[in-house]
Order: C-alpha cells, then structure tokens, then sequence
C-alpha cells in the first residue's frame, strides 16, 4: 500500500536534500512567502508598528481598536523579529480585515527588508530609545533604521509618529504617504489633554479630534509613558475612519502587558509593579517615574542590572542614586551590587534600608519575611536575570533557582518554574 509523506517528513526531506541544515535558507524562504502572500491579500489591511520602546503595548491597543470592525490577526506576544514578522503574515487569511504587525531589529539594514515584505497601508514609528546599543552605535542610526518602515510606504499609505520623537524631522515621511502626529502638541492632529496617571490611578486623557468634542479614554495601565502607545490606537482609528468612541470603549478592555510596568498584587497585601522583561537603561526612567507618583506607605526597589552597555560602574551609579531617591528600602541583586550599594550611601539612604544578595532565590526569601500590607515594590531587571521569581515566589510554588539561565522568556510562562530539578 502507498503511503504518502508526512507533513513533518516533507520537512524533514527538504532541510537535509535540498537547503540543507542551515536555518538561514530556511527563514529566507519563509521572508519570500510571506511577501508573496501579503501581495495577495488585497482586503486586507496591514498595519505595521516598531520602536525602541511601546511596541507591543501599542500592537495590542491598536488590534483591540481594529476588532470592533472585522476580524484581526496580530502578532503573537511579542514576536517581532524576522520569523514573527514571517509567521504573522503567513497565519492571516483573506477573511481577517486587519493585520498587525510589530516589528522589532536589532542590526542594521534589517528594517529595510521586513518593510518590504509587510508592505504596510498604515506605519507607526514610536521612537527610539537605547535598546541595541550592541549593534547599533547610536541613536541616529537607530532612528534611521526605524524610519525605513516609512521608506517602504506604497502611495497614499498613512505614516503615524508622536510628536515626543525628536527624529521625526531628521527622518520625515516621504512625500507620497498621508502623514499623522499624535501627542500633546497643538500641532498634533490627534491630541491627548488633562493627562493624569498616579497609581492607585491608572492612566487616562481627554482625546481631542479635528470636528469633534472631547472625548474620555481610559486605560488599564499604570505608567504614563505609555501615552505614546494609546495615542497610536487612537490615530489608526482617526486614519481609519473607526468611531472615536468605539476605540476608546476597546482601549479600556485591553490589560497591560505582564512584565512591562504591569500591576500586580501579593496575598499579604503589597503591590508589585513589574518591569522585569525589558531591562534597557531607558525604560529605567519611566518606571521611577510612576514610583514617584504612587500612592503608597514604602517604595522599594528590587532590582539586578541594566542592559546598557556602558561600565558596571555607571550603571551601578545609576542605579544607586535612583534608589536613594525614590526608595525606601533598596534590594539589590548580582555579583556586582557593590556599586550600586555605594552610591545608594553616597546618595543618602541608610545602609539599614539597603540589603545587597548574590541570588535572586536569596532575594525572594528575604522580601517573603520583609513586605508589608501597602507596600509598593518596583521590580526591575534583564530577561536574562529573572527576577520575575521574585513576585513569582510570592504567589505559586517556585522550584527553579537557577542562577544562570539561557531562555529569554519570561518565568511565568516557562515549564520548569515549579519542577523540582534533581541533582
């Protein structure tokens, strides 16, 4: 009896007898299809999103706004490389109205390409911040890899950035696309006024469109910063004809994104406010900014490091000073918090309120015994350090104290948080 190949011995055949091995063909083919595939969805629109910083939050927004109108097919979390932008287009089907996607890079010359395969209706570019000082030197040729997203605009395609971009003149929209500035300037065609976020208080503004009254909007989320992501689903809505208030009833349903200045609260009763995914110098400031504004009887800081590339001393500074200003207990995690635990003296705050641990498991035990009803705790720290443990501990068995790990992914997704590893 015949029997035909399976799908994963078809797969299996055409890596080993005709691309071979290496993955690199592999993605370059899966690029080209996804081109091919996006030049015949003809109904559907395409909206592409990237920026150092905002990206998924505004991909969520946006795609919560487009669903009040026809079906969506969004990036899945935040997938926004060269294989999520592939996956993306691939997965939608000419019955899904809206496609978003989010793109991420981390080399130079890479915007270009996926640009040209997304072949987007609608661009927004947020704005650069240093996330990829590794591979791109500065943040003039950050923003101008970023603005390539605008270079691959067809005619007639709408280009959306904030007016907090301070390279939007340097790197403009070209002349055949409609372009659309939201923020807070007079200048902007889609406004933001009466901006307030001061936790308990998530954040809210009253939206002002051309030939149209005020209208309330209010988000889930608690750091400010993010106006620039709110915006953008509200200017893809005013670009796309979408009812102002029906984008805003979408904005208010969309929770914040776990691990990026996301809420949460412990059974003994303090609030953790988790930035523990992205740990760039540059999101380091937003957060302080919401610790600042909140409401509560102690502000702590738990935090490993940054993922700025400059010395461990200066970040360790940094670091240091900011808790001095903010905090009122430090907790300081890594081989190295002796710089920080300096300049958090040097600064001013008493060494009683600063406790320095080699392990995040140290850590977590420490603010087991440690926290108080009412306590407000910013956790902070690179994907590679996990120190979502930490909170993780807190609430749900946590076996894996692993103190190095090679996954990016964040703790609460991972299968081995709670497997006891045997020696």
């Amino acid at each position: 009896m015949l029997r035909l190949p399976s799908r994963r011995q078809l797969s299996r055949f055409l890596r080993e007898k005709i691309i071979g091995w290496n993955p690199l063909p592999v993605l370059v083919l899966r690029l080209l299809a996804a081109a091919l595939w996006r030049r015949l969805l003809f109904r559907t629109t395409v909206v592409a999103i990237t920026g150092s910083v905002g990206k998924t939050t505004a991909k969520e927004m946006i795609a919560a706004v487009l669903a009040t109108q026809g079906r969506v097919r969004k990036t899945y979390k935040n997938l926004n490389g060269r294989l999520g932008v592939a996956h993306t287009l691939l997965q939608t089907t000419p019955f899904h109205r809206f496609c978003v996607v989010e793109i991420g890079i981390d080399r130079p010359g890479l915007m270009k390409w996926l640009a040209r395969v997304a072949k987007p209706d609608v661009a927004v570019w947020l704005g650069v911040a240093r996330t990829h000082t590794n591979r791109l030197a500065s943040l003039d040729q950050t923003a101008f890899e970023k603005s390539r997203l605008f270079q691959a605009l067809p005619p007639g395609a709408f280009a959306l950035t904030p007016d907090s971009n301070p390279f939007r003149l340097q790197f403009p929209a070209p002349q055949h696309a409609r372009p659309l500035l939201f923020g807070l300037s007079p200048e902007a065609e889609v406004r933001a006024a009466n901006v307030s976020c001061a936790w308990p208080q998530t954040l809210r503004f009253d939206l002002l469109l051309p030939n149209h009254p005020p209208l309330p909007v209010q988000t889930q989320l608690a750091a400010p910063h993010f106006l620039d992501a709110v915006l953008s689903a509200c200017a893809v809505a005013h670009a796309l004809d979408i009812p102002p208030a029906a984008a805003a009833e979408a904005i208010r349903s969309v929770a914040p994104f776990p691990a990026r200045c996301s809420i949460h609260s412990t059974p003994g009763g303090a609030t953790f406010l988790r930035d523990d995914y992205n740990g760039s110098f540059d999101t380091f400031q937003p957060g302080l900014d919401v610790v600042a504004q909140a409401s509560a009887t102690r502000k702590i800081l738990v935090i490993s490091d940054l993922s700025d590339h400059s010395h461990i001393r200066t970040r360790g500074k940094a670091i240091g000073q900011a808790a001095a200003a903010h905090f009122d207990l430090a907790v300081f995690i890594g081989l190295k918090t002796v710089y920080a635990e300096t300049a958090a003296t040097k600064a001013g705050l008493p060494t009683s309120q600063i406790r320095c641990f080699f392990s995040v498991g140290d850590a977590a035990r420490f603010l087991q015994t440690e926290l108080r009803p009412g306590d407000f705790v910013y956790l902070k720290g690179r994907s590679t350090d996990h120190v979502s443990r930490v909170f993780l501990h807190l609430v749900q068995s946590v076996t894996c104290w692993k103190d190095r790990c090679p996954k990016t992914c964040l703790c609460d997704e991972c299968p081995e948080l709670s497997i006891v590893h045997v020696q």
